[in-house]
């Protein structure tokens, strides 16, 4: 079983692009952390209407940290073999590094990151 987890403050108008995306991959739930959100994004959620998708809301503002292993926590108890955690308003289409990351983890490695943001200058 592989889950995705979306922490989202505030992302109406770009969760659904997440939620698009990770909705072609071969996942079992993606949970998607609202947390502090004063806009419309657990409402654009629902509204997608995706079976995969579980939406847990928190009033208060948790940073990307708590909801990351709010997520992870919710997915373990699932039986989830891999994790793969996506930023709430990651851009552009990102499906074939995230399958990489799958892929690699399916083929035994213990830990698998990648670049996403390959377009982005290190420091």
């Amino acid at each position: 079983m592989w889950t995705a987890v979306v922490p989202a403050h505030n992302e109406s108008g770009r969760i659904g692009r997440v939620l698009d995306n990770l909705s072609l991959l071969p996942l079992d739930r993606i949970f998607v952390i609202a947390n502090g959100c004063t806009d419309t994004t657990v409402e654009d959620i629902q509204n997608m209407k995706y079976e995969k998708v579980q939406v847990l809301v928190f009033a208060d503002r948790l940073g990307i940290d708590i909801p990351r292993s709010i997520g992870a926590k919710h997915s373990l108890d699932l039986g989830a073999r891999g994790v793969l955690f996506v930023d709430g308003d990651m851009m552009g289409s990102f499906n074939e590094h995230l399958l990489k990351l799958i892929n690699a983890i399916n083929e035994g490695w213990d830990l698998a990151l990648i670049n996403c943001y390959p377009y982005i200058a290190y420091r």
